[in-house]
């Protein structure tokens, strides 16, 4: 029986595949390309200093950012940590997202800059410890960012059992107020292992992803399985036409991950 992918086992894979480039962003007209090794060091650095920093397993953790590298670490480090990662829409209003986070019973919320001053507004009165995932420019945003909480080196990673919660997800399903339901590592694994047995998807394969990763079909189809299938994962700059046509141009990718709207 193959393995379960835990985050854990997902660092390893990424780890093992060296300089070889797992992650590229559109930035303008260039390219931020990262590699395997420095998306799994950062990854297994950051869930060691979250380990570091008290994070409890099974902590629901909250992250409201857009695609880029640096969610990738959070969501892969969060769950490496035995923490439950709680993934929104960024492209959602921070008053619609806010009940998300009060209804999760978090305490700490990765996110950007952007959303910043109205989630501080709008959740004044929950406790959180807020996360940048951006760079900083200014002395705020460096003191909240993410790589304060960096591990001089990856420590040991806890083994997670196969069948605890991997994700919490919150979804209306076709009618009705957002619910809350949760998977496991093996929910999750027995998908992307299907998927991986069909051979869509190879080394060679760029995959662009301009669907926020919060849902669980971009999570699966258009992150986990290409990630562990070898293939590239390439993020646009935005999520409008022009700029999808621009990502499919610059990555040169072979695939793209979409639902019928966005096409």
């Amino acid at each position: 029986m193959a393995e379960t992918l835990t985050p854990k086992v997902l660092i390893e894979m990424l780890a093992a595949r060296g300089a070889r480039p797992a992650v590229i962003s559109v930035r303008g007209d260039s390219l931020d390309v990262r590699s395997a090794a420095e998306i799994a060091e950062q990854s297994a650095r950051l869930a060691t200093g979250l380990l570091d920093a008290n994070f409890e397993p099974g902590e629901p953790v909250v992250i409201y950012a857009a695609n880029r590298p640096e969610w990738l670490v959070a969501r892969f480090a969060v769950g490496a940590a035995g923490a439950l990662p709680v993934a929104l829409d960024d492209l959602l209003p921070e008053s619609d997202v806010a009940p998300f986070i009060r209804d999760s019973g978090c305490r700490r919320v990765f996110t950007s800059r952007e959303h910043l001053p109205a989630l501080r507004e709008i959740c004044a009165d929950l406790p959180l410890e807020y996360i940048l995932l951006d760079p900083g420019e200014d002395a705020e945003s460096q003191e909240l960012s993410w790589t304060r909480l960096l591990a001089a080196q990856a420590g040991p990673l806890p083994d997670l059992d196969p069948e605890s919660p991997a994700m919490v997800v919150y979804t209306s399903g076709t009618t009705g107020k957002p619910k809350s339901f949760a998977l496991s590592h093996a929910n999750l694994s027995a998908n992307v292992r299907a998927i991986e047995a069909e051979e869509l998807v190879g080394p060679e394969d760029r995959a662009l992803l301009p669907l926020p990763m919060d849902n669980v079909y971009p999570l699966v189809v258009g992150l986990l399985t290409p990630m562990v299938c070898g293939a590239r994962i390439c993020f646009p700059e935005a999520v409008s036409g022009p700029q999808i046509v621009k990502a499919l141009r610059l990555t040169e990718s072979t695939l793209l991950i979409g639902v019928p709207r966005l096409y």
